[in-house]
């Protein structure tokens, strides 16, 4: 095999790793997003469905609602960093695996020349040998 086509299979080996690996954050990121998103609705429906939210306990609902919202952005910002991270991740796989695609087709293509030459080599020596005669026979 090609050294070259060794070296793209195992940049594609890579490159499949590092796409995996963005899949894999993407959906942790997914599912804290959705944890988040769980836990603020659950906070709003309280604060909504309780009547009495007054003093100390208003305030310290607030508090943890404006936590909660700060999570949120922060998260928004990691979502978008680990999409960038996923695409680019999905792009160089792209990229290896047309590099591999092109390689092999090279090296399947020089293998049937060799192939080819081989056997008109093979064709010319039997012609040579004159009619009747083959080599090795008496």
């Amino acid at each position: 095999m090609d050294e070259r086509l060794r070296k793209a299979k195992r940049i594609l080996k890579a490159s499949t790793g590092f796409d995996r690996l963005a899949e894999w954050r993407m959906a942790d990121v997914g599912r804290r997003a959705a944890e988040l998103n769980r836990r603020r609705e659950e906070l709003t429906a309280f604060m909504a469905a309780e009547d009495s939210f007054e003093g100390l306990f208003a305030e310290a609902m607030m508090r943890r609602f404006d936590q909660i919202e700060r999570h949120r952005v922060r998260l928004g910002l990691e979502i978008a960093a680990e999409t960038d991270r996923r695409l680019d991740a999905r792009g160089q796989l792209r990229r290896a695996q047309t590099l591999v695609d092109h390689l092999g087709r090279d090296q399947r293509g020089r293998d049937e020349r060799t192939l080819l030459e081989e056997m008109i080599e093979a064709f010319a020596q039997i012609g040579t040998q004159g009619p009747g005669k083959f080599e090795g026979s008496s």
